[in-house]
């Protein structure tokens, strides 16, 4: 067989990973195709109403810009304007994507591999290190992205022409922005070599995405970065430099952080080692600023112990470190300190692969279980208030906006500042007190909230509205939701009987091992056992 047909190889494993990731997911769901968090809805939601609205929001009202990722919500919005709304889009191009990469991986490695058979196996254990199977079960933009990525760094290694650097780079900053941290130090070291062409292709690509984006933006009302990234990450306002330097150095202390630090050192050094190629050590070092570039500026945190945000970046480095151990362990070096140096090197560095593929695996294995606790916490929190009775819906307060925007109709008040504008701009201006959050609701004439009680917006119930919980679903937790349970409340003393009975009866369509704790409102009597007492409501 041919070089082709082994990259094929490596993208069926992947196929067959991510197809053995969604039947776990499906039967740990009772059957039902729930991606692993909430984010991934609202892409759906906003690619949805793109769609039948043209309008750039969760609801046809309002534009809202909460989207990071604008490539990945306009090939939704393009497949359901084709074929109609269908949930399961997110899952195909997450998995094609994910294939993608493998193949993209495979031909990175021809740079140095020759053996097709070698290729593909090294191909399909870096997927495993990423992990793949949780760029599958996310549904989001983050398979795309690893995809974007390689494509760019093949391109850049290959040598391909200045306009295909310029496609490449543009596709990879458009699925998200995040990809500037890569291509920026990348344009700076052809510039440095005199390259000007590359240099200015890599930089008219980078760029080209975020201007047209943030000028829509900007003709809607919203702002020039995306809602997300404005409060989400350390460009929000109110930071300093030395704030983010802090910040970087605050996130090595945790495992999953250190990860992503230990990668940035690996290529640093390896970038000093003797006898690679001149274009493939300004890659690793240019990968090597991307990481730190990406840990001082960009806030954007961390999912159940899976370095989603930063997946990219391990994708990128995990090939890159191994082709550098592949060219150091063949290179002829005459000077006894350089030799010691690159053995150094190839023994930190195997470490560093090995490393990465167990903690792929862990991290992997860990977040197969996430799916469950979606289906168990904002999906339950979705259905309960989609089964309100029209007469008795309003605007909600929540948490996790994905799919209540997505199965609902109800208007919603993200405490993000993701689905609307109003709340979106208090948090911009650094107003995160319980009492400004309070004027917004009360302005919006908030009915309902369903929200986690130990997090900033429990705090907005009981210090603002002195507000008790008219119910708390409670079940097994996998830690990929905030600490606390899901609780509902009404603003309205007149709508708690009604939620209350709400509640109770939606207790027979609740997954098995979930649970209300039903207050009785009548008496206003501490919280009770639904389970034990059948929710009994006054």
């Amino acid at each position: 067989m041919g070089n082709i047909s082994y990259g094929r190889v490596a993208c069926i494993a992947v196929l067959a990973l991510c197809g053995i990731a969604f039947a776990i997911s499906l039967t740990i769901t009772d059957g039902n195709l729930v991606y692993a968090i909430d984010d991934c809805y609202i892409h759906l939601a906003l690619a949805r109403n793109l769609s039948e609205t043209g309008v750039w929001g969760i609801r046809p009202t309002e534009y809202a810009f909460a989207s990071s990722s604008p490539l990945w919500t306009c090939l939704l919005a393009l497949s359901f304007k084709i074929f109609g709304f269908h949930e399961v889009f997110a899952a195909v191009y997450a998995v094609l994507f994910c294939m993608m990469s493998a193949w993209v991986v495979d031909r990175i490695l021809s740079v140095w591999f020759r053996s097709d058979w070698q290729r593909a196996i090294l191909s399909v254990c870096i997927m495993l290190a990423l992990p793949v199977t949780t760029a599958a079960i996310l549904g989001m933009e983050h398979a795309m992205h690893v995809f974007a990525i390689l494509l760019l760094a093949y391109f850049y290694l290959k040598k391909f022409p200045p306009g295909s650097l310029m496609l490449a780079t543009a596709f990879a900053a458009g699925t998200r922005y995040e990809s500037l941290f890569v291509i920026i130090p990348l344009a700076g070291a052809e510039l440095c070599q005199r390259r000007m062409r590359e240099s200015f292709a890599l930089l008219a690509g980078a760029f080209a995405p975020p201007v047209c984006y943030g000028a829509y933006a900007l003709a809607h009302g919203g702002t020039f970065l995306p809602n997300s990234l404005m409060v989400k990450s350390a460009l929000s306002i109110g930071y300093t430099f030395y704030d983010r330097l802090w910040q970087a150095a605050s996130c090595g202390r945790r495992v999953e952080n250190a990860v992503v630090y230990f990668a940035g050192l690996m290529l640093f050094a390896l970038s000093f080692a003797a006898g690679l190629t001149g274009r493939f050590r300004l890659l690793l070092l240019a990968s090597a600023v991307s990481v730190f570039g990406h840990l001082v500026f960009a806030k954007t945190g961390w999912t159940y112990n899976v370095n989603r945000y930063e997946m990219y970046l391990l994708a990128l480095s995990t090939p890159l470190v191994l082709l550098a151990i592949a060219q150091i362990k063949s290179a002829c070096v005459e000077s006894q300190f350089r030799r010691l140096a690159n053995l150094t090197l190839l023994i930190i560095g195997g470490i560093f692969l090995c490393g990465m593929l167990a903690y792929g695996l862990d991290s992997g294995l860990r977040a197969l279980r996430v799916p469950r606790e979606t289906y168990e916490t904002p999906l339950v929190g979705a259905r309960v208030l989609a089964s309100l009775p029209k007469d008795r819906q309003g605007p909600v307060f929540l948490n996790d906006l994905g799919l209540i925007a997505e199965r609902t109709t109800v208007p919603v008040i993200d405490v993000c500042g993701l689905g609307e504008q109003e709340t979106f701009e208090l948090l911009r201006a650094g107003n995160r007190f319980p009492s400004q959050m309070a004027d917004v609701l009360r302005r919006r004439n908030a009915r309902y909230a369903a929200v986690f009680p130990l997090m900033w917006s429990g705090k907005v119930m009981t210090e603002e509205f002195a507000l008790k919980p008219v119910a708390v679903l409670y079940g097994a937790k996998q830690n990929a939701w905030p600490t606390g349970h899901l609780s509902f409340y009404a603003f309205k003393e007149e709508d708690e009987p009604f939620l209350a009975k709400h509640l109770k009866d939606f207790q027979s369509q609740l997954p098995k091992g979930l649970s209300f704790l039903i207050r009785d409102c009548d008496t206003g009597s501490s919280v009770s056992n639904s389970a034990s007492s059948q929710n009994s409501v006054q």
